[in-house]
C-alpha cells in the first residue's frame, strides 16, 4: 500500500518541511519606538498584503505554466481573488471536500498524486514603504495550505509546509527599487497533508493573513516574557529574555529596555540591560529579571494583563525598533496528581474548536473571532483546545484579553494512516516534521498566559518521534507548561495515555474508572467526550456529576464548539447548508453553536451544568438553601441573587439578594424570607433563583443571568377538575358509512369507519383537525440517531416500520356511562413490518366538550424500542400561537431538560423550530401539564394530562416535509399545524454520533405503555 520514501522534491520529502525560511520565533508586531508600540494599533513598521491578487487554477504541478513568476510576466487567463481565502470557495475550483478519517487521495506515503493535485498560482506587486531604505524587509504568510514556493522579482526565494504556522522569509536581498513583485505557488497536497488529515473540511490557499514588516539591522529575533509566580501564589519573579540578531556588516553594540506598566497604566518597573556586543551575522542572547510584589494573578476568570514595552537601544542610546506584549502573572503546574493554575485544581469546562467561517472556510476574521469567544464567556466555557492545529495569533491574544485556557495544540494529525496501521509516530522519516510543527508551535506562541498546556497532536499514534517532540516542547517553554497527547497504537488501543495528562475520547463511565484508577499521578481531562452532532448533548450532567466527585478528575474538552457548514449554492443559485461528508460519513454539524454563530439550544444545558454559582436545598417551605461558590478565584461581590416563586408557572412574589459575600471555592446557608402564607396545597410551587452581574465587564453585560437553579416546593398538586355544569347537554352517537359520531350541544367527534381513528374533532361548528389523531413511533432522525449503520437507531425504526404501520381495526363500541358521558373503546392492531403494537384507547366523551384520551400500547417483543409513545395531529395553520406550562421556553429531552425550567411560555408555532443545518427532530417540550394551540381567529385547542405529564411538540409542518428537506434544502412551512402529544420521546443522546449510545434509562424499552390527556376545543 505504502511506498518507501524518496525525496525527488521538498513536497514529498518528510525531512525537509521549509528552505530559506526565518527561524520560528514568539509571535509580536515590530514597532517604530516605545510610544507606537504602547498605543498598540498601526505600525509604521508593518505593511498588510492582504486584498486582491492574481489567480491561476492549474490542475497539477505538470499543468503550472513555464517561467510563471518571472517579474513582468503577463497575467493573460488569470483570474482575481481574495486573500486571504481558500480557492475553493472563490471560483470554479476544485471543489471542497469535507472528510474526518480518509485522505482525499490514495495514500502512498510520502508521495502525493501527480496527474491531479490542484497548484494555485498568486502573484502581486508591492511597493516599499518610504523609510523603510536601510531596514531588513521580511514577508510573513500567517498560513498556507499545504506547501508554498515563493519568488520575489523572478528569484525564488524558499519553500514551507505546515498549512498552520507562519512561513516568514527575509526578501531584503531580492529587492529591486520601489515596486516589486510576489509569486507563490501553493500546493493542494505535499508530504505535510499526511499529518493534516483532521476532521475538517479540505481547503487550500493562502488563508490567512499576508504582511511586509521591516526590522533594523541589529534586532530583538526571538524573545521570552513570562512570570514565575512563588509556590506560596504571592510574589513573582518577571523573566526577560531576548534573542538579539545583527544582520549588518560589522559589530552592533546595543541594549535592551523594558517599561512594564499594572493594568492600569501605572508604572511597575523600567529595567535596561547591560551594553551586549552582537558580533556580525550573529546572534546574542540577553537576560534580566525583576522582582514583582504581589501582583494580580492572571486566570480565566480574572483574566488581568500587565503590559511590557521592550525598545531596542543602540550604543548611543537612540531607539532601533521596539515591540510590546501582554504578560499574566500566573502559575501553571502538576503536583500530587492535579493540574494546578496558581495554586487551585480548575476544572476544564472546555470546548473543542475548528477555525471555521461558512463563508469563507478557514479565513476567520478577528471580529469572528472574538464573537466565538463571548458566547463562550457567556456559557460558562472556560477553556479551548485549539483542535487540531494552531490558531491565528490573534485568538491567543483574545483568549488572554477575556479570560480563556487554552490547550494548544500542534498540526498533526494522521488518522486514516493510523487505522490502517501506518505509526508516523515509529518511522524515522516522519521525526523531524514531528519535532518541527511541535517546536515551532512553542516558539510562536509562548508568551500567552492563556495557554495553559501544549497537545503533541491528535489522533496520529505513538512511538518514538512524539517522545522526542515532547522532549523539544519541554526544552522549548521556559515555563514547563504540561503536556497533553492521548493517541495509542493500534488505533483506538484502551490504553493509558503517556506523559503529562490522563486523556481519552468518548468514554463510557468503566473507561473513566478504569483510566482514574490506573494512574494516581497524574490529572484526568478528556480531551473529545459528548459529541455535540445536531440535536444532541443528552445525559450531559451524569458527566459532570462524576467530574465533581473528586478533583483529580478535571473536566474535559466537548466536541466541538461550531457546525462546519458551508453555505454553497445549487444549480440555481440558491444558498443551503453543505454538511454532508460524502467521504466517511461524519457529517459536519457537530458543534454548539451554527455555523453562523447562532447557539443551539443545547447550550443552554453547557452553561447550566458548567455554571459557578449553585443552589442546594435545606428547606424550600422555609425558604432556607445553600449557595455555593464553584468559581477558584472570585467571590459573589459582583453577582446579584434574584428569585422568584411560581404557582402554577406564574410568578407570585420575588425579590433580589444583592450583597451575597461567599468566597471562592466556598457555601453559605441564605434564608430567604416569604409569606408562607402564598402557598396552598392545591396548587404547584417552584423556587426559581438567577445569579446575574451588577456590571458590566470585558465579556459579559450588566445584568446578565450567569447561573440559574429551579427547586420544587416537594408536594405535588391535588388532582382536580372542575366540575362541569351539563345540565340541558346531552350526548347523542351516530353512525354511519363514514364512521362513528358523538355530538354535544356545540361540538362534536368523529371515529373514521376504516382506522377507527379520530377524524374529525368539531366545535363551534368548525373543524379543527386536517389529519387525523393516530399514534406515532418514529422521529425525524438526529445525528446521534443515524450513527452505527444498520445498527442505528433509526435504521431498527425503519426496518421494524414505525414510520408506515398498518392499521387493522378489531373493535369499536361505546358505552354511557352517564347522561353526560360516553366512552368510546376503540382496539386496534397496528401491523408493523416485524412485528404489531397492540393500541387500545378509551375517548371518555363529556357533555361539556371535553374528551379524555386514555392510550394503552402493547409492544410485540419482536420491535426495538420505538423513538416515542404517543399520538399525532394536524390542525390548520391559523393555529399559529402556543402557550404551555412546562419546561421551556428552549426545547428539551428527556436526558437534556436541566436548563429548561418549569413554567407558563408562549409564543409563535412557527418560533418553536430550530433550523439545525442538518433538519432533524428539534422543538419537543417536555413535563409539560397543559397547552393551549390558539388560532388567529380566536379559536382554541386546550390540552392537559391525565395523571401524567406530557411531552409535546408543534410546528408548522410535519415529520416529512422535515425529513424530505434533508436533501431538498428547502423546508415547506405554513399550510398546517402539526401537533404531537406524547408520553415520552426517547433521549437523544450524546456520548458519541457514531454508535446507539443513548444511556438505557431513556431508552423507550418497555413493552406495555399507559398515558392519558383531555382535548378541548374553544
Amino acid at each position: 500500500m505504502f511506498g518507501a520514501v524518496f525525496a525527488a522534491e521538498p513536497w514529498e520529502d518528510p525531512s525537509v518541511n521549509r528552505i530559506n525560511t526565518e527561524p520560528a520565533h514568539a509571535y509580536c508586531v515590530p514597532y517604530r519606538d516605545a510610544a507606537e508600540a504602547a498605543a498598540g494599533k498601526t505600525s509604521s513598521r508593518v505593511r498588510s498584503l492582504n486584498g486582491t491578487w492574481s489567480f491561476k487554477y492549474c490542475s497539477s504541478l505538470s499543468a503550472v505554466p513555464d517561467g510563471f513568476y518571472e517579474l513582468g510576466k503577463e497575467y493573460s487567463g488569470w483570474d482575481v481573488i481574495s486573500v486571504p481565502g481558500n480557492w475553493q470557495l472563490q471560483g470554479a475550483y476544485d471543489p471542497p471536500v469535507f472528510t474526518n478519517i480518509k485522505y482525499p487521495f490514495d495514500p502512498d506515503p510520502p508521495h502525493v498524486p501527480s496527474d491531479y493535485n490542484p497548484v494555485g498560482l498568486y502573484k502581486r506587486s508591492f511597493t516599499v514603504p518610504v523609510g523603510w531604505e536601510d531596514l531588513e524587509i521580511f514577508i510573513r504568510f500567517e498560513g498556507v495550505q499545504s506547501a508554498m514556493y515563493l519568488w520575489v522579482n523572478g528569484c525564488r526565494v524558499g519553500y514551507h509546509e505546515d498549512g498552520m504556522l507562519p512561513a516568514e522569509f527575509n526578501i531584503t536581498p531580492y529587492l529591486s527599487g520601489e515596486t516589486n513583485e510576489l509569486a507563490v505557488q501553493v500546493l493542494n497536497w505535499s508530504d505535510g497533508s499526511y499529518l493534516e488529515d483532521q476532521d475538517f473540511w479540505r481547503f487550500s490557499g493562502i488563508y490567512r493573513d499576508v504582511s511586509l514588516y521591516a526590522l533594523p539591522k541589529t534586532h530583538v529575533r526571538d524573545f521570552e516574557l513570562y512570570a514565575e509566580v512563588d509556590g506560596d501564589m504571592h510574589d513573582a519573579e518577571m523573566k526577560m529574555n531576548f534573542d538579539l540578531r545583527n544582520s549588518g556588516a560589522e559589530r552592533s553594540d546595543c541594549r535592551v529596555r523594558v517599561t512594564f506598566r499594572d493594568p492600569s497604566g501605572n508604572m511597575v518597573f523600567v529595567c535596561e540591560s547591560a551594553r551586549v556586543h552582537v558580533p556580525a551575522g550573529r546572534e546574542t542572547a540577553v537576560g534580566m529579571s525583576r522582582r514583582v510584589a504581589d501582583p494580580v494573578k492572571w486566570s480565566a476568570e480574572t483574566p488581568v494583563l500587565y503590559s511590557a514595552v521592550v525598545e531596542l537601544l543602540d550604543a548611543k542610546g537612540r531607539v532601533l525598533h521596539a515591540l510590546s506584549q501582554p504578560v499574566g502573572f500566573r502559575r501553571v503546574e502538576i503536583r500530587d496528581g492535579l493540574l494546578l493554575v496558581n495554586g487551585q485544581p480548575v476544572k476544564i469546562k472546555g470546548v473543542n474548536r475548528h477555525e471555521f467561517d461558512p463563508y469563507t472556510g478557514r479565513y476567520v476574521t478577528p471580529e469572528f473571532m472574538l464573537q466565538d469567544i463571548l458566547l463562550m464567556k457567556r456559557h460558562n466555557i472556560n477553556a479551548v483546545r485549539t483542535s487540531h492545529y494552531p490558531n491565528h495569533p490573534a485568538f491567543y491574544a483574545l483568549c488572554d484579553r477575556y479570560g480563556l485556557y487554552v490547550m494548544d495544540e500542534a498540526n498533526i494529525e494522521s488518522h486514516g494512516l493510523w487505522e490502517k496501521e501506518y505509526y508516523v509516530g515509529e518511522c524515522p522519516e516522519w521525526k523531524t516534521a514531528i519535532v518541527e510543527r511541535n517546536k515551532d508551535m512553542v516558539e510562536r506562541d509562548k508568551n500567552h498566559a492563556s495557554i495553559i498546556f501544549w497537545s503533541l497532536g491528535n489522533e496520529s499514534g505513538v512511538g518514538p518521534n512524539f517522545d522526542a517532540a515532547y522532549a523539544a516542547v519541554r526544552e522549548t517553554d521556559p515555563q514547563r507548561r504540561p503536556i497533553h497527547y492521548e493517541s495509542q497504537n493500534p488505533a483506538y488501543a484502551q490504553a493509558m495515555t503517556r506523559y503529562d495528562i490522563i486523556s481519552t475520547m468518548y468514554p463510557d463511565f468503566d473507561r473513566l474508572e478504569w483510566l482514574y484508577n490506573g494512574d494516581r499521578m497524574r490529572p484526568m481531562i478528556i480531551c473529545e467526550y459528548a459529541h455535540a452532532m445536531g440535536n444532541g448533548v443528552g445525559n450531559f450532567r451524569k458527566y459532570w456529576d462524576l467530574f465533581y466527585t473528586d478533583e483529580r478528575m478535571q473536566g474535559g474538552f466537548i466536541w466541538d464548539w461550531v457546525d462546519q457548514g458551508l453555505r454553497s449554492k445549487d444549480e440555481t443559485g440558491r444558498e443551503y447548508w453543505n454538511v454532508v461528508n460524502y467521504s466517511d460519513g461524519a457529517n459536519a454539524d457537530d458543534g454548539l453553536v451554527n455555523p453562523d454563530r447562532t447557539p443551539q439550544p443545547e447550550i443552554h444545558e453547557v452553561k447550566k451544568v458548567f455554571q459557578n454559582f449553585n443552589v442546594k436545598e435545606v428547606d424550600v417551605h422555609c425558604g432556607m438553601f445553600t449557595v455555593m461558590n464553584d468559581n477558584y478565584f472570585i467571590s459573589s461581590e459582583g453577582v446579584a441573587l434574584h428569585w422568584s416563586i411560581l404557582e402554577n408557572g406564574s410568578e407570585v412574589v420575588s425579590g433580589v439578594l444583592d450583597r451575597l459575600n461567599i468566597a471562592s471555592r466556598s457555601a453559605e446557608l441564605v434564608r430567604i424570607g416569604f409569606d408562607r402564607g402564598l402557598i396552598r396545597r392545591e396548587n404547584e410551587y417552584h423556587f426559581n433563583f438567577s445569579f446575574r452581574t451588577k456590571a458590566a465587564d470585558a465579556a459579559l453585560p450588566a445584568d446578565y443571568e450567569i447561573a440559574s437553579e429551579q427547586i420544587a416546593f416537594d408536594f405535588l398538586p391535588e388532582e382536580r377538575w372542575i366540575v362541569p355544569d351539563d345540565s340541558g347537554h346531552t350526548l347523542q352517537v351516530s353512525e354511519g358509512q363514514k364512521g362513528l359520531v358523538v355530538s354535544g350541544a356545540d361540538f362534536s367527534i368523529g371515529f373514521d369507519a376504516t382506522e377507527h381513528v379520530v377524524g374529525s374533532l368539531i366545535y363551534n361548528g368548525r373543524e379543527m383537525l386536517t389529519e387525523p389523531l393516530r399514534p406515532c413511533f418514529g422521529r425525524v432522525p438526529t445525528d446521534n440517531d443515524c450513527g452505527g449503520g444498520d445498527g442505528s437507531y433509526y435504521a431498527r425504526w425503519k426496518k421494524a416500520g414505525y414510520f408506515d404501520y398498518k392499521i387493522e381495526p378489531v373493535s369499536l363500541r361505546t358505552v354511557e356511562v352517564s347522561s353526560s358521558q360516553m366512552d368510546v373503546y376503540v382496539l386496534n392492531r397496528l401491523v408493523c413490518k416485524e412485528g404489531y403494537i397492540l393500541h387500545e384507547a378509551v375517548y371518555s366523551v363529556c357533555a361539556d366538550g371535553r374528551i379524555m384520551v386514555e392510550n394503552t400500547f402493547e409492544i410485540d417483543d419482536r420491535l426495538p424500542p420505538p423513538a416515542r409513545i404517543g399520538m399525532t395531529l394536524a390542525l390548520p395553520a391559523h393555529y399559529d400561537e402556543v402557550e404551555w406550562f412546562g419546561r421551556g421556553p428552549y426545547e428539551s429531552y428527556a436526558d437534556r431538560k436541566e436548563a429548561a425550567f418549569v413554567g407558563i411560555y408562549s409564543g409563535r408555532v412557527a418560533d418553536q423550530h430550530f433550523d439545525y443545518v442538518m433538519p432533524q427532530e428539534n422543538g419537543n417540550k417536555t413535563d409539560v401539564r397543559w397547552l393551549r394551540l390558539k388560532s388567529s381567529r380566536g379559536r382554541v385547542l386546550a390540552v392537559s394530562g391525565d395523571g401524567n405529564l406530557l411531552d409535546f411538540n408543534v410546528q408548522d409542518y410535519d415529520d416529512q416535509e422535515l425529513f424530505d428537506s434533508r436533501e431538498k434544502h428547502e423546508l415547506k412551512r405554513g399550510v398546517k399545524t402539526c401537533l404531537h402529544l406524547d408520553l415520552a420521546q426517547m433521549g437523544l443522546g450524546g456520548d458519541d454520533s457514531w454508535s446507539p449510545r443513548v444511556h438505557k434509562e431513556y431508552v423507550l424499552a418497555n413493552k406495555v405503555y399507559k398515558y392519558g390527556f383531555t382535548l378541548k376545543g374553544e
